[in-house]
C-alpha cells in the first residue's frame, strides 16, 4: 500500500523518471488509484449514515419538485442511500479506463511516438488518466461529504457547498488539464495543441455522444 501510494506520488511529479526506474509502474499506479479512489468511496459512504433521513427526504423533495415520477431518477437515489454511495469507486474508475481507450485512440490517429518506449502504450495513457483525475476526484469528493451534511431539498435554495462543488469541479478540472497535458507533451513530444486536443478527447466524445441523439430528438420532433 505504502509502496503504491510512493509509485503513485513520485509518478505525479516525474512521470518518465517513474516509467523508466520503476518495475510494473502501470500496476503500482493503478494499485494508487484504486487506494484513493476507493479511501473516497468508503468516506463518502460513512458520512452519508449520521443523515441519512434528512438526506433520503431532500432526494424525494427534489423529485416532487422537479417532477419526476414516482420511482424515477431522485425516487431510485433516494431509496439506495447509502449503498449507491459505494458506486463512486466503480464508476469513477470506468470513466477513467474509457477516457483513457479514447485518448490512446487519439494519439493512434495522430501519428504520436513515445519519447521513452516508442510505441504507444494504453497502460501508459491510463497511467496519465489516472494521474491528472486524482485530484479532481478528491476534492469533490471530499465536499460532497460536507454536502451529506447538507442536504439541498430545493434547487432554488442557496447553498454554499453546492457552490463550492462547481468551482471546485472547474478547478479540478483545470488542474487535471494542467497534469495530462504537461505529461503528454513530455512523453509524446507533443505540441501544445496536440496535447490539449488529446486531453480534451474524451470530453469530446461525451458531448457528442449525448448531443446527437439529443438533436436528433428535437429535429424529428420539430419536423412533424
Amino acid at each position: 500500500m505504502i509502496q503504491s501510494m510512493s509509485t503513485f506520488w513520485f509518478a505525479l511529479r516525474k512521470p518518465q523518471a517513474t516509467w523508466a526506474s520503476v518495475s510494473g509502474a502501470f500496476l503500482e499506479i493503478l494499485k494508487g488509484f484504486l487506494l484513493i479512489a476507493g479511501a473516497a468511496s468508503l468516506l463518502y459512504f460513512v458520512t452519508t449514515i449520521p443523515n441519512l433521513e434528512k438526506l433520503r427526504l431532500a432526494a424525494m423533495s427534489l423529485q416532487a419538485r422537479t417532477g419526476f415520477a414516482s420511482g424515477g431518477i431522485m425516487g431510485s437515489i433516494g431509496a439506495s442511500l447509502p449503498w449507491n454511495r459505494l458506486l463512486l469507486l466503480p464508476v469513477w474508475t470506468a470513466g477513467v479506463f474509457t477516457a483513457s481507450f479514447v485518448r490512446f485512440m487519439t494519439l493512434r490517429f495522430l501519428g504520436e511516438k513515445s519519447a521513452t518506449s516508442g510505441d504507444i502504450q494504453l497502460s501508459k495513457i491510463a497511467s496519465i488518466s489516472m494521474l491528472g483525475i486524482a485530484p479532481l476526484l478528491v476534492a469533490n469528493v471530499l465536499l460532497a461529504c460536507a454536502g451529506n451534511f447538507l442536504p439541498v431539498s430545493d434547487i432554488r435554495q442557496s447553498n454554499p457547498v453546492a457552490f463550492a462543488s462547481v468551482l471546485a469541479f472547474v478547478a479540478g478540472v483545470f488542474l487535471e488539464a494542467h497534469i495530462t497535458i504537461r505529461i503528454f507533451r513530455a512523453e509524446f513530444s507533443q505540441t501544445r495543441g496536440r496535447a490539449i486536443l488529446t486531453w480534451m478527447s474524451p470530453y469530446l466524445a461525451g458531448f457528442c455522444t449525448c448531443s446527437v441523439p439529443t438533436i436528433t430528438m428535437l429535429f424529428l420532433m420539430a419536423v412533424r
